[in-house]
């Protein structure tokens, strides 16, 4: 009996490590994009009269978001890692953010979220031509900025 006690423990410890470490790769992952949506939101326009409220959404819209976003992909037979949809990410975090604003009656803010994610994201939907539009606009803005001394 005390065998199968000792088995038993042994087999949910090591159940324990493994769904620990799953759950290690999520949480970090997590971290590691909330840092970058909170950098994300000081190059909105408005961020410097409001930091603590950008802050605030940030971290509001990435746990809206966050798990929409990632999967887990097999590597091996025991092993995987966490992949996660930048793309869909960080549209999909500036969309929540500017829904929150604009629930926080902030419309100058909302305004602001929107006008970045649709300069610098296209929705993950988005179809192939407007993809291509997107993109060539985006060149022209580029392009545009280096010839204005936007390099300065």
């Amino acid at each position: 009996m005390e065998k199968g006690i000792g088995s038993l423990i042994a087999v949910v410890f090591v159940v324990g490590l493994v769904l620990g470490g799953r759950a290690l790769g999520r949480s970090s992952a997590s971290a590691e994009y909330k840092k970058e949506a909170i950098a994300l939101m000081q190059h909105v326009e408005g961020y410097s009269a409001n930091p603590d409220y950008f802050h605030w959404l940030a971290e509001f819209a990435h746990e809206v978001v966050f798990d929409d976003c990632c999967t887990r992909v097999r590597t091996g037979r025991r092993s995987s890692r966490i992949v996660v949809d930048e793309e869909k990410y960080f549209y999909n975090m500036l969309t929540e953010a500017m829904m929150q604003a604009g629930r926080d009656n902030a419309p100058h803010i909302c305004t602001a979220l929107q006008t970045f994610r649709d300069e610098n994201y296209i929705a993950p939907d988005a179809s192939p031509q407007q993809r291509r539009l997107f993109y060539m606009q985006q060149e022209e803005r580029d392009r545009a900025a280096l010839q204005g001394g936007g390099g300065n």
